[in-house]
């Protein structure tokens, strides 16, 4: 019964990605896919001639798993049955996905209600329903399944499980590899959120003066970023996009430092410090050693993107794409991802369920709250679902009509004209200035949308 259920699951995964409509850009490789594309023609090839960029060295395995699938069903290898190897690659990835998803949730006990809302928060959004087949040619939705895979392995305090999947992810999604290596170090614990009591945490006004010291310190910095033309293809901004670009670094700054440092003082938390010493962590260190050793080694062209540049990067584009994350985030993921930066209290009680490794998966991966690109988030979104679904009981109907009308909002497949414009609209990099008031105005109704949910949160049971 299951074999055929899960075939059932691949077949609407795998007809949807081939008779929908595909991105318009290279016969349907995409920018990116372009590349990804030419790896799956020829791995071998392609790595020695030394030609790929050293953080793409990091996102080849899923063209070298399209490649086989290529050559296993027995076509010629050429970019349009390449896009047919990634298209059956994703579907088996979204199928394995849901499927893992749903033993995550029976392991953890939730109640169907929960497995529905997680179901539908996880699933029915604009990244896995209009993306997925517009634009196949990625690494995102093996990524997406390895990241849910390595969660079910962390609960289940798998360590040879995560170990391997570290190795996948190191060559499929580089944030993915660094949460996996938090997963490895630190237990997860499931801790009973109604014994953590946010009220006991001594020096609340000192962490929220360093939090907002932190947030002026680093508009200042952005704001010199512009003057001094680190990014020399972006243009001073007019004064309104200057003012909401440095709010917007601002605000991000303080709620993200604030819950962070809250979690980190809290006391339970402090007094397990121990796992520090445990040898996951040295196992942690090796493994990021020696696969990043083993990737210099690599004839590779030297791209210079360094941690500083891509940090500059989500800082500009704080001024360059004004608020972009909160309509990026809410329409390409869901709004819970904005509303667990405005609801403090929910990240700091999510932080504390899965213990001290949830505490530093939040401190890395809150940082592309900044205005990267949304799918950026991939990797820790299946763990924001969860914690959200553990934890909150709020006014889920409003939430869920606001996450379903936002991701459906610009899903318009097979139709006979595509408007690229409004497609991109809400994909930072290609958004242009004609739409910044659009865009602003947009922000403060989903603004408006998500003070309908509920301004308290109450723990599950």
């Amino acid at each position: 019964m299951k074999i055929f259920y899960f075939l059932a699951v691949f077949l609407i995964y795998l007809s949807f990605a081939r008779y929908t409509e595909s991105i318009p850009v290279s016969s349907g490789l995409g920018w990116d896919g372009v590349l990804y594309a030419n790896i799956a023609l020829d791995p071998i090839k392609e790595l020695e001639s030394g030609k790929i960029e050293k953080q793409k060295i990091q996102r080849i395995l899923p063209s070298i798993v399209a490649y086989v699938i290529v050559k296993g069903i027995g076509r010629d290898l050429n970019h349009q049955n390449v896009i047919i190897g990634f298209q059956i690659l994703n579907a088996l990835c979204m199928t394995l996905s849901y499927l893992y998803f749903l033993k995550i949730c029976n392991f953890l006990k939730f109640s169907k209600k929960q497995i529905i809302i997680g179901f539908i928060l996880c699933f029915i959004n604009f990244q896995f329903i209009k993306f997925y087949s517009y634009y196949p040619v990625l690494t995102d939705y093996f990524a997406f399944f390895l990241s849910i895979i390595s969660t079910y392995f962390w609960i289940n305090n798998n360590k040879s499980g995560l170990v391997i999947i570290a190795f996948l992810a190191a060559f499929t999604w580089p944030a993915l590899f660094l949460q996996i290596l938090i997963q490895i170090s630190f237990n997860f614990e499931n801790n009973k959120i109604a014994n953590f009591d946010i009220k006991n945490i001594t020096n609340k006004t000192k962490i929220l003066q360093f939090s907002v010291f932190l947030g002026i310190t680093l508009s200042i910095y952005s704001v010199y970023l512009i003057k001094t033309k680190t990014f020399p293809y972006f243009d001073k901004p007019e004064i309104i996009y200057l003012t909401i670009g440095f709010i917007n670094v601002f605000l991000t700054t303080v709620f993200i430092s604030y819950s962070i440092i809250h979690s980190l003082l809290d006391a339970k938390l402090l007094n397990r410090v121990s796992i520090f010493l445990s040898k996951w962590i040295f196992i942690s260190l090796f493994l990021y050693v020696t696969i990043n050793t083993f990737i210099g080694t690599l004839p590779t062209v030297n791209s210079n993107v360094t941690f500083k540049y891509a940090f500059n990067l989500f800082l500009i584009r704080s001024y360059e794409f004004p608020l972009i994350n909160i309509i990026s985030h809410s329409i390409i993921l869901s709004p819970i991802v904005v509303y667990f930066m405005f609801k403090y209290k929910l990240s700091i009680y999510s932080m504390k369920w899965g213990g001290i490794g949830m505490v530093f998966m939040f401190l890395l991966n809150f940082t592309f709250l900044f205005n990267s690109e949304t799918r950026h988030l991939l990797h820790f979104y299946p763990i924001l679902v969860l914690a959200f679904i553990r934890i909150t009981e709020v006014k889920i109907s409003y939430l869920l009509l606001v996450h379903i009308f936002l991701s459906s909002f610009y899903i318009n497949f097979n139709t006979n004209s595509f408007n690229s414009d409004l497609f991109f609209l809400f994909l930072g990099p290609f958004i242009s200035r004609d739409y910044y008031i659009y865009l602003f105005t947009s922000s403060m109704v989903a603004l408006i949308l998500f003070s309908l949910c509920s301004s308290k949160f109450k723990m599950s049971s």
